[in-house]
């Protein structure tokens, strides 16, 4: 699994990301975890490309990922 999140995230706190990194680790399940400094919870917010949801960076994290496990072209 991947996720992504923002440190001033207002509706999904840091810590509860990290508990089910911790659990999704300890049941033997990859976990990839990307914390952005100073965002909240829509990572793009003020990204005038795409919608507030993602950027760049994310979607190309997201390709590698998918890409890594065979789940994309």
């Amino acid at each position: 699994m991947i996720e992504f999140h923002g440190t001033d995230d207002e509706q999904v706190p840091k810590w509860t990301v990290q508990f089910f990194e911790s659990a999704m680790k300890e049941e033997g399940n990859y976990f990839e975890l990307h914390i952005y400094e100073g965002r909240k919870h829509y990572l793009g917010d003020g990204n005038s490309k795409y919608s507030r949801y993602f950027d760049d960076e994310i979607l190309k994290l997201a390709d590698d990922f998918l890409r890594k496990y065979k789940l994309l072209n």
